[in-house]
């Protein structure tokens, strides 16, 4: 639901997201990191690197791609806005193996 909801807003006219008051760039960046936060926690029980290392490229191809089409609808491509994308990506997942891994070491002192 969080990519089709990326890509939706993504690819709306300018003006129809115009009255929104936050920076772009931190939507940009809230947006990738929620993105693959979710991604990450979907596969929970059989994560381990190599599916980590998918979920960010998947991630990263995902906001790159979003952002080759939006000429298409008359919005510009922007580099820096994939910059803040990869950002989010790396954020979001970051902040999943700490939570993850910090978890399982309460999990073990506790049983």
């Amino acid at each position: 639901m969080a990519a089709i909801t990326i890509l939706v807003l993504s690819l709306l006219p300018k003006e129809a997201i115009s009255d929104v008051s936050l920076s772009d760039k931190f939507l940009h960046f809230a947006a990738y990191a929620t993105l693959s936060f979710l991604a990450y926690f979907s596969f929970i029980k059989s994560i381990n690197i190599k599916l980590t290392l998918k979920i960010i490229l998947v991630c990263f191809i995902y906001g790159a791609v979003i952002e080759l089409l939006q000429p298409l609808v008359g919005r510009n491509r922007e580099n820096m806005d994939m910059l803040i994308n990869a950002a989010g990506v790396l954020a979001g997942t970051t902040f999943c193996i700490l939570l993850n891994f910090s978890l399982r070491r309460i999990k073990r002192r506790l049983f």
